[in-house]
């Protein structure tokens, strides 16, 4: 199979990555004492798009910017990978082509992406505050037709159902990274609960059109 026949979109947070909700489920709990919950979510949404900066998203909760990047840098870094997603990332980059496809706030992305060096695996790198849009908004996925345009076979993993709508809608393969049992959806194509799942998911499909 010729490696541009086929793409693989992953997104980050809650596929790469253990945790998708890890504002709501992480970085709250620790700052409750300091910013409402509404609050920093309505930050969190602009920082995302690039709308405020990583200083104003950060403005009143420190007192000081060497506190901040202190947080910051141990929020991040408590952040971890799913087992097998370098491994996985490896094995898929030998045959087809990967596109990372993410909301994540720009300078916390490239952080963690650095962090592991796993950067390297990726053909494009689309994340939302690049382009002031962020998912499910059919302009993002517009902006990912374009970098998946004539490749025949196009799987779309991601752990947030309302965004597999929209892939679905796109003519993507979707692939829904859950452990959630059932939960059938009429526009999933397939379900995967780890990191070496998506391999075996992809290798079963060469196999199948070898």
């Amino acid at each position: 199979m010729k490696k541009d026949q086929t793409v693989i979109i992953l997104d980050l947070m809650g596929v790469l990555y253990k945790e998708g909700l890890y504002v709501t489920k992480i970085l709250y709990p620790i700052l409750k004492n300091k910013i409402s919950y509404n609050e920093l979510k309505k930050r969190y949404t602009l920082y995302a798009v690039g709308s405020i900066s990583n200083k104003e998203f950060w403005n009143d909760i420190f007192s000081n910017n060497a506190k901040t990047k202190e947080f910051e840098h141990g929020f991040l870094d408590s952040l971890k990978l799913n087992a097998g997603a370098v491994s996985m990332l490896k094995r898929i980059r030998q045959r087809h082509k990967i596109i990372l496809f993410s909301e994540i706030p720009n300078h916390w992305g490239k952080y963690l992406l650095k962090r592991e060096d796993i950067g390297k695996y990726f053909d494009k790198i689309l994340l939302s505050g690049d382009h002031h849009i962020t998912k499910p908004y059919k302009k993002f996925f517009g902006i990912l037709d374009s970098y998946t345009h004539g490749s025949q076979n196009r799987f779309y993993i991601d752990d947030t159902l309302e965004n597999l709508i929209v892939g679905k809608k796109h003519g993507y393969i979707t692939v829904w990274f859950s452990n959630s049992k059932n939960q059938k959806q009429k526009f999933i194509d397939a379900y995967v609960e780890n990191c070496n799942q998506i391999t075996k998911l992809v290798n079963d499909y060469d196999k199948k059109c070898s």
